[in-house]
Parts: structure tokens; sequence; C-alpha cells
């Protein structure tokens, strides 16, 4: 698969590479989907956590 990257991530990914850390822009790319991956099952997480919360205010709620 053949991307195309802004500058701008060019240069956070040759910065990163730099750090000793990865060993080449598919490490890092790849160490950044997996944090993506994380990020969005946490996100998901949260939201019904956040609704059953508020399910729950509801109920109170309706009981006075």
């Amino acid at each position: 698969m053949n991307i195309q990257i802004k500058p701008e991530l060019e240069e956070i990914i040759q910065a990163q590479i730099a750090t000793g850390r990865y060993a080449n822009a598919e490490d890092v790319i790849s160490k950044a989907l997996k944090l993506l991956l994380e990020w969005e099952k946490g996100y998901q997480n949260w939201v019904e956590e956040t609704r059953e919360k508020v399910d729950v205010a509801i109920e109170q709620l309706d009981r006075g």
C-alpha cells in the first residue's frame, strides 16, 4: 500500500525515528494505529458508562 503523507506528519514520523524508539516509518505508523484502536475502545467504554449513568439519573429524577 502506498499512501501520501502531509509534510507535517512526515516531520512527526521522522522526529519519532530520530528518538531511537522506532526503526522506521512503518513502526511509527503501526504504533499510532494501535494507540488509535485502544483510544477508540476506551472511548466506546466511556460512552456506554455515561449512558448507563444518565439512565440511572433519569430514573432517579422520575422517582423524585
